[in-house]
């Protein structure tokens, strides 16, 4: 039973670290976004494509992280 307990603490302390991380990275994302939108609206159309389609390729990844350690950490 203890270290199961211990496990599941683990476990948590590694989710809680991976959600402030996903923070973090999310921040920056939404400046990566509004750079795109910009440039796009701006005409340059080629460059803002580019970051639109990185901000959304990072959205996926903390989404993904999310989920993966949402998951383990209900176990």
């Amino acid at each position: 039973m203890k270290s199961e307990k211990k496990d599941q603490m683990t476990n948590e302390q590694q989710y809680k670290a991976t959600v402030n991380r996903n923070r973090k990275i999310s921040r920056v994302n939404i400046f990566i976004l509004g750079a795109g939108l910009i440039l796009t609206l701006l005409d340059q159309i080629v460059i803002g494509t580019v970051l639109i389609y990185m901000g959304i390729i990072i959205f996926l990844f903390t989404l993904i992280t999310n989920i993966l350690g949402w998951l383990k950490v209900r176990k």
